[in-house]
């Protein structure tokens, strides 16, 4: 004997049989709608919170390729090789001149120097 399919339950008043709808979540519709927070942007090369031109003091003090000035954060002082003090101040950030330097809101070690 063949089987037949069976019919969908006649709508009227009180269809239990029938299964409520769910909604269904797709999860990439989320995803979509948050993206993630991007992620901070790298800092240039040459460059440290002190803005363009700046570079990190290194563990053994030595300054970076190209930059020689060195930056004093506690006097907000910068010291280029001229300045009397060069030898015995540790750098605590490193600019490639006085420009940058003066941009990062330092001021020479000589601005109060009377002639």
């Amino acid at each position: 004997m063949p089987v037949k399919a069976a019919e969908p339950a006649a709508s009227g008043g009180g269809d239990w049989d029938e299964p409520a709808a769910v909604p269904v979540v797709d999860s990439s519709d989320e995803a979509a709608a948050e993206p993630a927070p991007a992620p901070a942007p790298e800092p240039e090369s040459g460059t440290t919170e002190f803005g363009p031109g700046s570079a990190p003091a290194s563990e053994d003090g030595s300054a970076p390729t190209g930059h020689p000035i060195k930056g004093n954060v506690d006097s907000m002082l910068f010291h280029t090789q001229e300045s009397p003090a060069y030898g015995r101040t540790r750098a605590e950030v490193w600019f490639a001149d006085e420009d940058s330097a003066r941009a990062a809101g330092f001021q020479s070690w000589d601005a109060n120097r009377q002639d």
